[in-house]
């Protein structure tokens, strides 16, 4: 699912942009969904072109924290590639994301 949300983000964007009017007809756990992804694609829209080494840089720093182990790769990306952007997680969001992590084992 953590996938089908990380594909869906450029999407909600889309959405968001080009055709408001398909958001009323979705039903309630698909327009849930549908505001979490789009509140992550505002958060990475701000990032410009940046050399890999900088994506690298901050998933390893990512990793680094003993707390992240449990997250996963498209997820941990996520946070870094917002974080780049100048829209780092919140403490509550980062433990969300760790706890789910722990609890599907990184799926």
């Amino acid at each position: 699912m953590a996938m089908h949300r990380q594909c869906c983000r450029g999407g909600a964007l889309a959405i968001a942009t080009n055709a408001p009017e398909k958001v009323s007809s979705m039903k309630p756990a698909e327009i849930e969904d549908y505001e979490e992804n789009l509140r992550w694609a505002n958060r990475i829209v701000p990032l410009q072109s940046k050399p890999i080494e900088e994506f690298e840089g901050a998933l390893d720093t990512f990793y680094s924290d003993y707390r992240n182990t449990s997250v996963g790769w498209d997820e941990a990306m996520l946070l870094a590639v917002a974080s780049l952007a100048g829209n780092p997680a919140t403490d509550q969001e980062l433990d969300t994301t760790r706890k789910r992590g722990a609890k599907s084992g990184c799926k």
